[in-house]
């Protein structure tokens, strides 16, 4: 199994290829199309927190699992949202572990502006 591939196959969202690259690329992974068995557990413990770091700041708050437009008519059926506060922890305390630099940006961003999940209702 590769580096991308492995990356992919570590969490639920569905990530383009050069995002996940672009990931490796700021943990000085240049190749990630060599064996995933290179890679130390402390660089794939910080690729998962990295992956969820960027769910939470580069990705929208919420991905239509398949939408129909027309004209002015938009519908759509299922949807997916950023990862509950576990994830957001369990991030922070991987980089908290490894002293690294993305620990301090997510106390800044909880000092800045709380993170808060709305409760979700299904009306049918």
């Amino acid at each position: 199994m590769t580096i991308l591939e492995w990356m992919k196959a570590s969490t639920r969202f569905s990530f383009e290829d050069i995002n996940l690259k672009s990931i490796a690329l700021g943990r000085e992974i240049n190749d990630t199309s060599v064996e995933v068995t290179t890679l130390a557990t402390r660089e794939k413990e910080l690729l998962r927190a990295d992956m969820i770091l960027f769910v939470f700041i580069g990705s929208p708050s919420s991905i239509a699992s398949e939408s129909i437009l027309h004209n002015n008519f938009q519908h759509t059926r299922g949807s997916e949202g950023k990862p509950d506060t576990i994830s957001w922890e369990w991030a922070k305390k991987i980089y908290e572990k490894y002293t690294d630099d993305n620990f301090q940006l997510m106390i800044d961003i909880q000092k800045e502006k709380p993170i808060s999940f709305p409760d979700i209702i299904d009306i049918i």
